[in-house]
């Protein structure tokens, strides 16, 4: 009888080992087909005999001096930044307006801003307004 119960311990551990054999084969073959996806990949085709044709080459020169921005000499960037406390801040969205604002809706906003905000928001807000102020001027 202790025979018999040595034999089927035996057997368990070939099971165990059986499987873990299988479960690294099983492994090592899906890596591989990962790895073998990456492989080979089939290059791409030019049609270098439709229109074998150079571009000028004046009018490369021409086109590299140009500008690709339109608005390159007016454009201006609207927003106004500014860092409080560590930090860096937009003024306009401080005070929940769209950047370029003119003054006096500026005013208006930091005024009501003002009105509502507590005695430590309001330092934060003045400053915001004469941010933007000092940009205008100056």
């Amino acid at each position: 009888m202790k025979h018999s119960g040595l034999k089927a311990d035996n057997q368990r551990i070939m099971t165990s080992q059986g499987l873990l054999l299988i479960g690294i084969v099983a492994g090592l073959l899906l890596l591989l087909f990962a790895v073998g996806k990456r492989g080979y990949m089939k290059p791409t085709k030019l049609n270098s005999r439709a229109g074998n044709k150079r571009p000028d080459q004046q009018a490369v020169l021409t086109r590299s001096k140009e500008s690709l921005n339109p608005l390159e000499g007016a454009s201006r960037n609207l927003n106004v930044m500014f860092m409080f406390n560590g930090h860096t801040f937009d003024a306009y969205e401080v005070l929940g307006l769209p950047a370029g604002s003119d003054l006096d809706r500026v005013r208006g906003a930091y005024e009501s801003a003002k009105r509502q905000a507590d005695p430590q928001s309001q330092q934060f807000l003045e400053y915001a307004y004469r941010v933007i102020v000092k940009d205008r001027k100056g």
